[in-house]
């Protein structure tokens, strides 16, 4: 019976727990592992989802938007996004290609009228000009529309394009941007820039200052350094900045919009040098106290009515490189800045070493008129409406005649080349010149010629056939 109880009580529950805690003992290193593999598991299974989520709102984020609207582009090498077609996201990513090619524009590019510049920078001109154009005015207006990223390759943004994007606050732009149109950001009231002394800029992470905007306060600042980094001054960016004495242009501008510094009336003098290469229409429209500017050489354009009324403009320097001025760029500045042929009454820009290298205007009775010999280009309308205009006599240094140069020269019969052929069609010459191109054409020969042809030479001072 003893042996028995004994038995029993070797078999009580606390033995059992002493047994069951010391089996647990023996297995205890197995099992540990086996529960930190699990716990492991279950961690890499939770970070893997969470990476995965990440990954996926990354790709999401990044993923070009669906159903915006394109036009092929006259070249027929690249696309035109022109707005949001059935497009219906908040934030906006246009993608690099459409259909295999590059998307190169974001909106149509207008016809430029001096009009179109005054209409679009008033809002109810604005408006109005939409109804008058049938073009569609990009992403003009689109309700709900917080942020449009433009990707790399497109180089050219269209007027009004992001105009009255009432809930607009970020655009991404890309480094190979090269123009935006006339007030494409125009009443985007939560649009945000980057800052930086004084001045608000539009652009990218990499470049966060690449298109200067506006100053942070129109009527208060005095003075303006552009960043090195800004590539792009968008139009009206200091119009009406009547304070503005002193401004310091970065040495990447490319590009200073149209009207600009319209209305500055405090500027006295700028140099326009480093990269810039178009001064836009109206750039210098007005600033009457303006008295110096000088023009580097990689400018290639001057448009329309660019220092038109600079009444005190006095002292002017053209770079050699210019191809281009625009209708009445200098109309109204003062008579000091023209170079003048007597013999022929016409009138010429350009610098130092060659005061004859643009011809801008002259008397509108002249019969005849020979441009000088050292002249490069003629500015659109220079001589347009020159009606008794006869005989015109072009030297071979000549290389770009603008538009509407010798509109409604409607008596032109004769045009005397001092060079030959192969030249001559190396002559660029604007849209509007159809009577001076379709004028009796003579090719220069000092001696005799012994081919055929219609050639011309020098007689006292004059131009006449072989």
């Amino acid at each position: 019976m003893e042996n028995h109880t004994e038995n029993e009580e070797l078999k009580t529950p606390d033995f059992k727990e002493n047994m069951e805690e010391k089996n647990e003992e023996k297995k205890t290193p197995s099992s540990k592992i086996k529960k930190i593999a699990a716990i492991g598991l279950a961690g890499v299974l939770v970070l893997g989802g969470v990476i995965g989520l990440i990954v996926a709102l990354s790709k999401k984020d990044s993923t070009p938007s669906e159903g915006l609207a394109y036009k092929l582009a006259k070249d027929g090498a690249s696309y035109i996004v022109t707005g949001m077609g059935e497009c219906t996201d908040k934030n906006v990513i246009i993608p690099q290609t459409y259909n295999g090619l590059p998307v190169t524009a974001v909106g149509e590019e207008f016809v430029y009228t001096t009009e179109a510049v005054a209409a679009s920078a008033e809002e109810s001109s604005a408006e109005s000009s939409e109804e008058e154009n049938s073009q569609e005015i990009a992403f003009r207006a689109v309700e709900g529309l917080e942020s449009v990223t433009i990707p790399e390759g497109v180089t050219f943004i269209a007027e009004l394009a992001f105009s009255y994007c009432e809930d607009l606050k970020k655009v991404t732009l890309p480094n190979s941007l090269e123009e935006v149109g006339i007030n494409a950001f125009y009443s985007t009231p939560k649009l945000q820039y980057n800052d930086l002394e004084g001045l608000c800029y539009l652009g990218n992470k990499d470049n966060p200052y690449l298109v200067l905007a506006h100053p942070e306060s129109t009527y208060e600042i005095t003075e303006c350094v552009v960043s090195d980094s800004a590539k792009i001054m968008l139009s009206s960016a200091f119009n009406y900045c009547r304070n503005l004495t002193s401004v310091m242009l970065g040495e990447n501008l490319t590009n200073i919009g149209a009207l600009a510094f319209k209305e500055c009336t405090s500027l006295t003098q700028i140099e326009i040098g480093g990269s810039v290469e178009v001064i836009g229409a109206e750039a210098f429209k007005g600033v009457s106290s303006l008295t110096s500017v000088t023009i580097g050489d990689n400018v290639k354009v001057i448009e329309e009515q660019a220092f038109y009324a600079c009444a005190n403009l006095s002292e002017l320097s053209l770079g050699n490189g210019i191809e281009r001025i625009g209708e009445y760029a200098f109309t109204g500045c003062n008579d000091h800045i023209y170079n003048v042929d007597e013999e022929n009454d016409t009138y010429y820009l350009g610098n130092d070493h060659n005061p004859y290298f643009a011809l801008v205007s002259g008397s509108p009775s002249i019969p005849y008129c020979e441009i000088h010999k050292d002249t490069k280009i003629v500015a659109d309308a220079a001589l347009a409406g020159f009606s008794r205009l006869k005989k015109l006599v072009i030297g071979k240094n000549l290389k770009f005649v603008g538009a509407n140069a010798f509109a409604s020269c409607s008596a032109l019969a004769n045009v005397y080349y001092q060079g030959n052929e192969a030249a001559w069609n190396l002559l660029f010459v604007g849209e509007g010149n159809e009577l001076m191109t379709a004028a009796e054409r003579w090719y220069y020969s000092e001696t005799q010629p012994t081919t055929d042809g219609k050639f011309w030479r020098f007689e006292d001072g004059l131009a006449v056939a072989w």
